[in-house]
């Protein structure tokens, strides 16, 4: 009796990968068939319950972007530990591998005006970065 349960359960496994393998699955409205975006997830046209029972359903997770983000707070929290920090503003603050930051912002010259500046440092520098009349360096000016 137990090879029969197994051949049935076998039996409805293929029965129901057929029109997937044979290509003939409907594929929903979105999508290139290999990889969509996430905010387009509600296209796809599947049915979940007959899927869990069959098979487990994996998803894979592209968590690049949100390295490049925690990478770039993570300069712009550098460059708020700088001295330079209390006479910029409109910092912005981009990582680029493997481990610069450049950092752009409006920095008050010795008056009261304002002047943009740039630079790029290492990570670890850009904790040091001083405002050098209006001029973002490393160090002291």
């Amino acid at each position: 009796m137990n090879n029969n349960a197994a051949y049935v359960v076998s039996a409805a496994f293929a029965l129901a990968l057929t029109p997937v393998l044979a290509g003939e699955a409907p594929a929903g409205s979105c999508g290139d068939g290999y990889r969509i975006e996430h905010e387009d997830a509600d296209c796809l046209n599947a049915n979940w319950n007959t899927l869990s029972e069959l098979a487990t359903v994996v998803a894979e997770a592209d968590t690049e972007g949100a390295a490049e983000v925690d990478m770039e707070r993570s300069c712009m929290a550098q460059f708020k530990a700088s001295s330079a920090s209390e006479t910029c503003e409109n910092v912005s603050a981009e990582f680029h591998e493997p481990d610069r930051c450049f950092i752009s912002a409006l920095c008050q010259l010795s008056d009261t005006d304002y002047n943009s500046t740039r630079i790029e440092a290492s990570w670890s520098d850009t904790a040091r970065l001083s405002n050098c009349n209006g001029i973002l360096a490393v160090g002291e000016c």
